[in-house]
Order: C-alpha cells, then sequence, then structure tokens
C-alpha cells in the first residue's frame, strides 16, 4: 500500500538529511489544513473578537463621568445659575469683547495713519496701543484664524467628530472673547460669567475627545509635548479633572455664585470637595500620567528636538505645581476664609 503524501514528504526530507542531502531543494508538498492552522485561525478570529469588545468597553461611560455630572448639576443647583442673568451676562460680555476688538483695529488704524503723517503727539500712547493689538490680533490668529485655514471647521476633515469640533469652535470663540474684556474692560470681566461658560465647554470637550478617540492607546507616556507622539487617552482623561477645578474656580470667585452655593447645606459639600479635598476625594476617580514618563514612549520626540522638549516639559511642570499649589489651594483658602477685601478682589 502506497504511503500517504504527506508521511512520504516527512520520510524523504529526513533520508535526505541523513543522506547530506539538502532537504530544503525538495518542493514543497501541498496539503489540507492541520488542526494546527485551525487553531490558529481561530485564535485571530478570537483576537479580532476582543479587539471589537475592546472598542465596545471603550465606549463606555466611565465613572468619572457620573461624578463629574453629580457636582457640577449640584454646584450649579445650589449657586443659582439657571436663570436668564446669567444668560444675558454671557451675551454682553461677548458682545464687549467683539466691540473691544473691532473698536482696538480701529484705533490702531487711526493711530497708524497719523503717526504716517507726523501727527502723533502721545508716542507712549501709540506704542501701548501697538502692543495691545498685538496682543489681540496674536490671539486672534493662533485660536481662529489659523485653524480655520487649516480646515479644521470647513475642509474636508470636518466632516467627522461633528460635536468635538464645533465645540472646540465655541470655546476658542468665548476664549478670545474673555482675554479681550479682560485686557480692556477689567471691571465688566471680573464680573463676568464668560470664564464659567468656557470652563464647562472645557468639560465638554474632554468627554467629548474620550468618545470621540477611543483609538487612542492607554499609554503611561500622555504624548501631549512632542513631535511624533500620540496624545494618551489617559491623558485625554485625566484632563476632565483639571476642567472641573476651573468650572468650580470660576464659581468660587464670583461672589454672588459663592454666596449662593454657601448659604446651601449641598452646596458647602461640593465647597469642601473642591478646596479641601480635590486630591483626595475626586482626583482619584481619574487616571494619571507622570512628568517623568513624557517623552519616554514610543519614540514620540525627534533626537534634535529632545533638549527643547526636555525643557518644555519642565516649564509645564513647574506651571503645574505654581497653579496646583498658589492658585488652586492658596487661593482658594483665602477665598474661604473670606480674606480678600472688596479692593482686593
Amino acid at each position: 500500500m502506497a504511503p500517504r503524501v504527506k508521511d512520504e514528504y516527512v520520510t524523504m526530507s529526513e533520508t535526505g538529511s541523513e543522506n547530506g542531502t539538502a532537504s530544503s531543494s525538495s518542493p514543497t508538498v501541498s496539503r489540507e489544513s492541520s488542526s494546527s492552522d485551525l487553531k490558529a485561525k481561530g485564535k485571530e478570529d478570537t483576537d479580532q473578537a476582543q479587539k471589537f469588545a475592546t472598542l465596545q468597553d471603550r465606549a463606555k461611560a466611565p465613572n468619572s463621568l457620573y461624578l463629574s455630572l453629580t457636582l457640577i448639576l449640584t454646584a450649579h443647583f445650589c449657586g443659582d445659575i439657571w436663570s436668564t442673568r446669567v444668560v444675558t451676562n454671557w451675551s454682553n460680555s461677548m458682545m464687549d469683547g467683539a466691540i473691544i476688538t473691532v473698536d482696538t483695529l480701529k484705533y490702531l488704524r487711526d493711530l497708524t495713519m497719523d503717526a504716517l503723517q507726523g501727527n502723533v503727539k502721545n508716542w507712549l500712547e501709540f506704542g501701548q496701543v501697538c502692543v495691545f493689538t498685538g496682543l489681540v490680533a496674536s490671539l486672534l490668529y493662533v485660536l481662529l484664524i489659523a485653524p480655520f485655514r487649516a480646515g479644521f471647521w470647513t475642509g474636508s476633515r470636518s466632516t467627522k467628530h461633528k460635536m468635538h469640533r464645533y465645540m472646540g469652535l465655541a470655546y476658542l470663540l468665548q476664549y478670545f472673547m474673555a482675554w479681550a474684556q479682560y485686557l480692556a474692560n477689567y471691571e465688566s470681566a471680573k464680573d463676568s460669567y464668560l470664564p464659567h461658560a468656557i470652563a464647562l465647554n472645557g468639560v465638554i470637550q474632554g468627554y467629548s475627545a474620550f468618545f470621540s478617540f477611543k483609538v487612542l492607546p492607554e499609554l503611561e507616556d500622555p504624548g501631549y509635548y512632542s513631535d511624533k507622539a500620540v496624545a494618551s487617552r489617559s491623558f485625554v482623561h485625566e484632563n476632565i479633572f483639571f476642567s472641573m477645578m476651573a468650572v468650580f474656580g470660576s464659581m468660587y470667585y464670583n461672589d454672588e455664585f459663592r454666596h449662593n452655593l454657601k448659604s446651601h447645606p449641598a452646596g458647602q459639600v461640593v465647597e469642601a470637595l473642591f478646596v479641601f479635598f480635590p486630591y483626595i476625594a475626586i482626583r482619584t476617580w481619574f487616571p494619571t500620567t507622570r512628568f517623568s514618563n513624557a517623552g519616554k514612549g514610543r519614540m514620540g520626540r525627534t533626537k534634535k528636538n529632545e533638549l527643547f522638549y526636555e525643557i518644555g516639559t519642565k516649564m509645564v511642570k513647574f506651571f503645574y505645581l505654581w497653579a496646583k499649589y498658589f492658585l488652586g489651594f492658596f487661593i482658594n483658602f483665602l477665598v474661604y476664609l473670606e480674606a480678600p477685601t472688596e479692593s482686593q478682589w
């Protein structure tokens, strides 16, 4: 009885090897799928199913979302934010910022014409207006004009992640108007509700990014300060906590909001959590990335730019520590004790 093809091929290979002949010269004989092939194929199917399940898991709302909603809505309720006066104040601030921008540009145009004609009487005033206009123009270009030119909201890429894109546009518009009002009309800016709208928009942006970019890797390297790395999804999720701190600060530094918050028992609980225990009771609900891991993952930085990014990372770390302990804890403690006087506000 003739041997099976598979057994014949194996026997010939073994014989050739024993006789010193190269068994690799023998042509490979096609055969049916073995049990190992079927197992390998089954493993691939399992891996694909696990990948799909992972994306499904990533689409689930994290517990931090429920915590964020609870704290923010409670603060809103206790602070009596849901009112028409808040919306009116917000719209007035946006209009004020737009008017300041247009008036400043017109004023600079008139001063420039006077300078060309030799009619400038106060060069100090001319220099101050030039500096202020330069700041406003830089903000306008970086925050709005450059992204528009890149097609962030009008190009072919704007068809994807629409909520994240246009909420980002709303954030940048409000941010620009807030700076314009702050630089030119501080008395109105300090009582404006526009900073709270910006901070709230930041929280929405954070969760929008978290759900829109589910394919981002969960890396220890945050990837936020490099020229090749991809931002870690943990870093995106983590920054929602800091946006929540900004939401609380925008309420706590407003006299009316703070008074309403303190007069309600639930508001006092929210106040205590953010003033005394933010990094104990709230921070632990969010992932943590380390400055020491920045730039260490997956060759995320070009070698020639490594020094630049190392210096930049140290500067960001310094700013973070300053913001956490001085702008955060210290200022919050002062406000909690009602130490600032009317003139200091």
